[in-house]
């Protein structure tokens, strides 16, 4: 007999407790007598190592018929242990003995297995013994149950198990409590007589218990087993799991008595029903679900699919099941998908790819699969299961998508070459009237004439904003535009701006004010070129549109931090006010209110339009609230970084700084004074290269005013045998022409071998094509700058002076000539013409200048101290625009010449520059007071 036992169980005291139980109660008789029955224990301090012994002992031919564990806590779940036992070997008995609790709650959360026994602690040391030998000698026999059946009705009260025995000579039936509590019953109240039970069976179970318990009385089963329904006292139904087995016969081979157990499997039943109508629920979804589904186990064997997958493979869905790839598919198509199984299994998540396959009718579809391994009860994969899905039409429509996305991107490109066509083609001649109109402006002329003239520069002027407006929405929508981010100083950018606003608000007798609270930082980071943009045409728009009152600026910190500041800017006009529910469509392209606005004010619309994108673009938003006949309050706000403290690590500016086409190069210094006329022993230090005689004559002409003479070619390729020839100082370059163009032109000067004298030689653009690709073009082909036709003269004139003019440095200090009259310090005559000779207003101006130009000198003499270059040039910049507005026209000069210094790092001379700032701002001062301006 088969004795052998495993025990789980690390506690001493439970070790030495089971060596009692089962060492004293089987040793009644002379424990030294060796044929007393003795049990192999085997004690292991964990279920783990309980199985690996178990295991290793089934696969040597030692098979083991119980198992004993003992739960201490709710960590260790005896069912999984249980469950892989009975994969090693079905026969295997279990007991668990545990606390009522731990009992309590296994029986509550889980389904009790047949061959898994419940014991709770403590327990009758007898009756343990009793149930131990109970189940080994059940497994060694089933002809001794009848010998202990009373012994084990004690022992298995904690395991819910009925016991019954039936004697069917006397018809009569000896079962223990549980059997009757289970049905609600005490012991006492089931009748003895074996009919009674059948009366409890079901009426539609009862003939096939019958049948079930005849077959294993005529050995056709080795068992009798059972599954049926029992009515309970209070009327309900139980489910009942029967279990006996013959234990007596007479001499003739008829049954005497048998025996058995009860289990209530209600619960498991409950579960069952539940879990067909989830299955049937889930095998109708998957049956109704277009998509292709099959699931395999890690052979590649199908378990079972769809009708769509089976109506794919022309097998139904049935016959699918137990067939391999190989046996439905190619063995070309066979491989792909083993393989595809393979790669999922292995990497255990699910897994995606496309797949062209043929139906059975021929028809040829991509389908897109995705793999998934589907797990058992203890995380194992068992297979897995896979969709496939028809997305030939998604793919086509796809390629659909993207060759419309294509051919609109190629729209978006031919729209773009127009745009830039069209600027160059309306600039070539723009820059023929607006050129002449210029130099004939400067002849004489009667009033008449001069009248004429002004009328044709000023709508020639217009119809280049409208195109600048028209290009700027272009780059808008195509995401092209860009945002420069560098240092400037807010106040300064105001400074200066207001006073040209101040001006535009004069002509119309409007007043004009700018607010600023003193908590807005001034030293921040960003694109002021863009800010400036917004702001002028949204101050603009108000002068416009106002004929009494005036126009206010209000400049606020909304939020800020220790990196960024949410600036605030008001815009606030006492016009004509904007009608109510009309405020939104303000900022919509090609948009006015009605078309009287357009007659009577003109404009394209974009305006607005272009400044909520760029608002938008700088972190910020826009909004107007308006009344009609009232005024417009226009709200804007934008995020600014700040400047970091001197000394600090500042990150890189995001790209270099080139002017926007809104812009031109209009940046540049305005000089209002001529510089000194050239004599003929200069010779000609500029090559112009231009094919369009309009041009020519402009451009010739503007560098005569300049006191320049230049030398012509009409295409690159005389461009270049000029420059082989003699060695200028400038060149500016059209980008089209004939023959050779700029582009191809500048390439051979800058080339490797190239056969110019210098090929360093400066080379500016001229260039009516005003895209920023273009510009960027231009760079990329080695030219140092560029100038958007119709060029202007004073920007012409910062080239010149900075390519033609500009001498070495040769000595640390360089020296600025001091002025020799008061002219040369106060351009009155510019600045009366500028503000048409307004005293009150050239009063406001100068007082302006005045009254900020100390701090700037406390700012450029700061930056000079922290050798910071790029502050340097700042404030020499904005020194610049003020003192050029300003009629201030020695400070300009200096400025220039300290915005050059900061930008080259030239440190030497900034505290000349300095003495001589302080040296003109003296004599300007005395200059304005002996003249009653101040």
């Amino acid at each position: 007999m088969n004795r052998r036992i495993l025990i789980a169980d690390n506690d001493p005291k439970s070790v030495d407790r089971y060596m009692d139980i089962l060492a004293g109660a089987r040793t009644a008789v002379n424990p030294k007598d060796p044929a007393t029955e003795r049990f192999q224990l085997l004690f292991f301090p964990d279920g783990d190592a309980l199985l690996q012994n178990f295991r290793s002992g089934f696969e040597r031919g030692e098979a083991t018929p119980l198992c004993i564990i003992d739960v201490a806590d709710n960590n260790l779940n005896p069912l999984r242990i249980f469950d892989k036992l009975a994969v090693i070997d079905p026969r295997v008995a279990v007991i668990v003995t545990a606390e009522d609790p731990l009992i309590d709650a296994l029986e509550a959360n889980y389904a009790i297995p047949d061959n898994l026994y419940c014991v709770r602690k403590p327990f009758d040391g007898y009756l343990f013994f009793i149930l131990v030998t109970t189940l080994i000698r059940g497994w060694n026999s089933t002809s001794r149950l009848n010998d202990r059946i009373q012994s084990l009705d004690a022992a298995l009260e904690g395991a819910n198990i009925g016991l019954w025995y039936w004697n069917l000579e006397t018809r009569t039936q000896t079962i223990n409590s549980r059997w009757a509590e289970m049905l609600g019953y005490t012991h006492n109240e089931i009748d003895r007589d074996i009919k009674a039970w059948e009366q409890m069976v079901h009426t539609e179970d009862l003939p096939y218990v019958r049948k079930r318990i005849e077959a294993h009385f005529a050995w056709d089963a080795p068992l009798y087993e059972a599954e049926f329904r029992m009515r309970t006292r209070n009327g309900d139904w139980k489910w009942i799991l029967a279990r006996g087995q013959v234990v007596e016969w007479d001499a003739d081979g008829r049954v005497l008595k048998v025996a058995g157990t009860h289990m209530d499997i209600s619960e498991r039943k409950l579960f069952e029903r539940d879990l067909k109508r989830q299955r049937a629920l889930l095998y109708s979804l998957i049956d109704s679900i277009p998509d292709l589904i099959f699931y395999k186990d890690l052979k590649g064997v199908y378990l079972g699919c769809n009708p769509a997958f089976g109506k794919f493979v022309g097998f139904h869905r049935q016959d699918v099941v137990e067939k391999t790839d190989y046996d439905l598919f190619s063995k070309e198509m066979a491989d792909f998908f083993r393989e595809q199984d393979r790669l999922m299994l292995a990497s255990g998540q699910p897994r995606s790819n496309e797949e062209w396959v043929d139906y059975p009718d021929g028809r040829r579809v991509l389908l897109e699969t995705l793999r998934t391994p589907y797990f058992g009860p203890y995380g194992e994969i068992l297979g897995l299961v896979g969709i496939s899905r028809d997305v030939t039409d998604r793919k086509q429509m796809q390629e659909e998508l993207k060759r419309a996305k294509e051919s609109a991107e190629k729209a978006n490109q031919t729209k773009s070459e127009f745009l830039a066509g069209m600027s160059h083609e309306i600039r070539t001649p723009m820059s023929g009237v607006i050129g002449m109109t210029e130099l004939l402006m400067e002849t004489n002329l009667d009033p008449e004439q001069a009248k004429g003239l002004e009328l044709i520069h000023n709508s020639a002027h217009s119809l280049l904003s409208i195109i600048n407006d028209i290009l700027d929405i272009s780059k808008i929508e195509a995401g092209k535009i860009e945002l420069e981010t560098i240092d400037f100083d807010l106040r300064g950018i105001l400074r200066d701006m207001n006073g040209l606003m101040a001006v535009k608000a004069a002509e119309k007798s409007l007043s004009y004010r700018c607010v600023i609270d003193p908590d807005v930082p001034s030293l921040l980071r960003g694109d002021p070129g863009r800010l400036r943009q917004v702001l002028i045409n949204l101050i603009g728009n108000a002068v416009k549109f106002t004929s009494d009152g005036g126009i206010t600026l209000e400049v606020s910190c909304k939020t800020e931090n220790d990196i960024q500041a949410r600036i605030g800017f008001v815009v606030a006009d006492t016009g004509i006010g904007i009608p109510e529910g009309q405020a939104e469509r303000l900022f919509e392209k090609f948009t006015q209110l009605d078309m009287s606005t357009t007659r009577k004010y003109g404009g394209t619309g974009l305006g607005l339009a272009i400044s909520k994108q760029l608002c938008e673009m700088m972190g910020g938003e826009i909004h107007v609230e308006s009344e009609a006949g009232k005024g417009s309050r226009f709200h804007l706000t934008v995020l600014l970084e700040k400047q970091r403290p001197a000394g600090a690590s500042a990150p890189p500016p995001r790209r270099e700084h080139t002017p926007s086409v809104a812009e031109s190069v209009e940046n540049f210094p305005q000089l209002t004074a001529p510089p000194e006329k050239r004599t003929a022993a200069d010779g000609a230090p500029i090559l112009l290269v231009e094919d369009n005689e309009t041009i020519q004559l402009v451009s010739l002409g503007l560098l005569k005013n300049l006191g320049y003479t230049a030398d012509l070619a009409k295409n690159g390729r005389e461009a270049i045998d000029a420059l082989k020839k003699k060695n200028y100082r400038l060149v500016l370059m059209d980008v089209e022409m004939p023959v050779m163009d700029g582009y191809a032109a500048t390439r051979t000067i800058r080339g490797k071998g190239s056969p110019v004298l210098n090929p360093e030689i400066p080379i500016i653009a001229m260039t009516a094509h005003a895209m920023q690709r273009d510009l960027d073009r231009c760079m990329d082909a080695g030219m140092d700058g560029y100038l958007t036709k119709p060029v202007k003269k004073q920007n012409l004139a910062a080239i010149l002076k900075k390519y033609v003019d500009e001498i070495p440095e040769t000595t640390s200090v360089v020296v600025v000539e001091t002025p020799v009259s008061d002219e040369d310090i106060f351009d009155e005559a510019g600045i009366r013409e500028r503000l048409d000779d307004c005293d009150d207003l050239i009063q406001v101006v100068m007082r302006s200048f005045i009254a900020s130009f100390p701090e700037r000198i406390a700012e450029l003499t700061a930056a000079y101290q922290s050798r910071d270059g790029e502050k340097i040039r700042a404030v020499g910049h904005n020194i610049k625009g003020s003192s050029g507005t300003a009629g201030a026209t020695a400070i300009m000069k200096t400025a220039m010449a300290v915005e050059d210094a900061g930008k080259n790092g030239n440190m030497k001379m900034i505290s000349g520059c300095i003495d001589q700032l302080q040296a003109d701002f003296t004599r300007l001062k005395k200059i304005l007071v002996d003249k009653r301006i101040l």
